[in-house]
């Protein structure tokens, strides 16, 4: 089922990226945009009680699990961290692909939907004359029939853009 009708925290994760994509409008590296965006969900993931899994500038002994950022329920080990080793879900998976490249867009994307989290989010790089054909063929690339939730976030790539999005469940 195809519908851009969001979940309360797939609302709150567009608004906050929207928010960013205004803050770096004049940013040209790819490499601000994507700490900027990781940060972002880092704070919306913690701020959930959530363990929250990737590469982040302000700790180095924090690295990706399995995707670009991951939000994960799972108990604290004696010394106040995140242990993986009691993980009982993985709410949120997303990974960011910033190259305007179809197969590029596919291979992250395809990440996504073999892995059993309840939201999937998938942040790329707007190219206007192709953004319907992406959005259809990240679609198409769903295995369907499992109840799936994903969320596409299409970045604009020039200043004045607009952020674009789809949303749907299989």
């Amino acid at each position: 089922m195809t519908s851009n009708e969001l979940f309360p925290i797939e609302r709150e994760i567009l608004e906050k990226l929207k928010e960013a994509t205004q803050r770096l409008k004049d940013e040209g590296s790819a490499r601000k945009w994507t700490t900027a965006f990781k940060e972002t969900l880092k704070e919306l993931g913690e701020g959930r009680g959530l363990a929250v899994w990737g590469s982040f500038s302000d700790d180095p002994d924090n690295s990706e699990w399995l995707w670009d950022i991951t939000w994960a329920d799972c108990p604290k080990d004696s010394e106040g961290r995140y242990s993986w080793r009691g993980l009982r879900q993985v709410v949120l998976a997303c990974e960011i692909e910033w190259k305007p490249d179809g197969d590029w867009l596919l291979e992250d994307f395809l990440k996504l939907t073999v892995c059993n989290a309840a939201y999937r989010v998938f942040v790329f790089t707007q190219v206007p004359n192709n953004l319907e054909k992406w959005f259809d063929m990240l679609m198409d690339a769903c295995p369907g029939s499992r109840g799936y939730r994903y969320l596409a976030i299409a970045v604009p790539n020039t200043v004045g853009g607009k952020v674009e999005y789809r949303a749907w469940t299989l």
